[in-house]
């Protein structure tokens, strides 16, 4: 088994960390997650994982939806659920 399999991605881990937490609010929340330089793959080799995370986690967090921001391409990287054009595909539009 090559040490890349075992690679544990530190975006995925605070991302089922939120999931797993409770907030103390009354209305709708979104959790918006920042992918910066933390020592993470780039989106491209984690994203259809993170996307199962999120996916599998949503419903049984109090988030009704979650954002993955990209600092480098200064971009949307996944929603999930996705709206429309926003998804699991890549956003080309920078913000």
């Amino acid at each position: 088994m090559s040490s890349f399999s075992n690679y544990r991605d530190p975006v995925i881990e605070r991302v089922q960390a939120k999931l797993g937490k409770q907030y103390d609010f009354s209305g709708p929340i979104e959790l918006i997650a920042f992918y910066e330089l933390q020592g993470s793959l780039t989106i491209e080799f984690v994203r259809e994982k993170l996307a199962s995370v999120l996916r599998e986690g949503l419903p049984r967090s109090p988030f009704r939806r979650a954002w993955v921001y990209g600092h480098r391409e200064r971009r949307i990287l996944l929603v999930v659920p996705s709206i429309g054009c926003l998804g699991v595909g890549v956003l080309r539009r920078r913000l």
